[in-house]
């Protein structure tokens, strides 16, 4: 087995540019993934490839992969190497890559051995990513070239500042020297470049005529490839005269680490629980993507959207496409909620906080509590 050229023994300045300027970051969707695992054999040798937390963080650094950085790397991958012979040794070398594709690049944009090393009869080495960059491992990565993908790639970091999109491969070889026996394994991953978090409704910047909402249970909406948030809705106070200023006040409502697993527009109903929203009243919102990086959360924050509630507001959904579904549902389904209550009959008509509201609402309101698991403050009947 030929070893690499004498020009992947340095890197080269794009690389030092790439990997000690630029803050380049993969985000990976979604997060959470299931662990990947993956054993391979050869001749003599075996190879076990194991995700071992590649799947519980949002984002990474490429520097997290460079050889050259020694310290600070994410536990994200393990591995073992195996001489299954029980009475001979193997002379052996471990090659990690990174390509990527479906994207703007489709190359290789990591190549990197290490030095050969002597597996024993029978004998099993095992070692994480962190040991690639350990110079005392037997699988330190002597040579190192992240290159491969050449001026596209550069571009894309030039004009974005991140790594493009596309499904990223890790991928782990061990080679036998001797016989050139060849084994690999490899995790894939689907890697998108982290963007801002984009409100959509209600409001809008602050100005002195904000857009009214017309919902005493206001729907918000934002766009994001975040799936955990903090969401916070503070009321306009005299002589506020910015967003900001408004988002310094003490929330009147909060939610902070929710989970929303929804594929880029995330939505939140105002629960019925929360502090009144009052008719005429002036309110802000903003919504944080929390991002679990190997180096801790990273949080990006929306802008400030603010809106005013109608004179008229009422108890009312949003969403008619919602609000058609609900209605949908078989007969009965209203009277068969209701009949959970002990005693309960109906009067006629049903009030929320002193404000009168059709069986529609009522029905999409008790509907909303059984779907999203909202908890009930007070509630009373007579």
């Amino acid at each position: 087995m030929n070893g690499m050229s004498a020009s992947m023994q340095r890197l080269s300045w794009a690389s030092r540019v790439a990997l000690l300027t630029l803050s380049l970051c993969l985000l990976v969707m979604p997060a959470g993934v299931r662990a990947q695992d993956c054993r391979q054999a050869a001749g003599d040798i075996e190879l076990t490839l194991t995700d071992l937390g590649l799947g519980t963080i949002d984002m990474f650094f490429l520097a997290d992969f460079n050889s050259r950085i020694n310290s600070g790397h994410p536990i994200l991958f393990g591995f073992s190497a195996e001489n299954l012979s029980p009475d001979e040794s193997r002379l052996v070398l471990l090659r990690f890559n990174v390509n990527v594709s479906g994207g703007v690049i489709d190359d290789e944009l990591i190549e990197s051995e290490s030095l050969p090393f002597t597996l024993g009869a029978g004998e099993i080495k095992q070692g994480t990513n962190q040991d690639l960059a350990e110079s005392n491992s037997h699988f330190y990565l002597d040579s190192f070239d992240i290159t491969g993908a050449g001026e596209a790639l550069q571009d894309v970091i030039l004009e974005t500042g991140y790594l493009p999109e596309g499904t990223y491969i890790f991928t782990v070889s061990l080679i036998d020297t001797q016989s050139s026996d060849e084994v690999s394994c490899s995790i894939e991953l689907h890697v998108i470049n982290p963007r801002a978090v984009n409100l959509i409704l209600p409001g809008d910047h602050f100005s002195d005529n904000l857009l009214l909402e017309h919902s005493l249970l206001p729907q918000f909406q934002w766009q994001s490839h975040g799936s955990q948030f903090n969401f916070r809705v503070c009321e306009v106070q005299s002589g506020d005269s910015s967003g900001e200023e408004v988002m310094e006040s003490q929330p009147i409502y909060e939610q902070l680490a929710f989970e929303s697993f929804f594929a880029g527009t995330h939505t939140l109903l105002y629960p019925p629980s929360a502090e009144l929203l009052v008719e005429g009243g002036m309110y802000c919102w903003e919504v944080e993507a929390i991002i679990n990086t190997s180096g801790g959360e990273i949080i990006f924050t929306s802008d400030i959207f603010c809106f005013e509630l109608a004179s008229n507001a009422s108890v009312s959904f949003r969403d008619p496409m919602l609000a058609a579904l609900i209605n949908s549902l078989p007969p009965g389904t209203l009277d068969w909620i209701l009949a959970q209550l002990p005693g309960f009959s109906a009067t006629g008509f049903a009030t929320i906080d002193d404000i009168e509201i059709t069986q529609g609402e009522l029905q999409l309101l008790l509907e909303a509590l059984i779907a999203d698991g909202w908890e009930i403050g007070n509630l009373e009947i007579e």
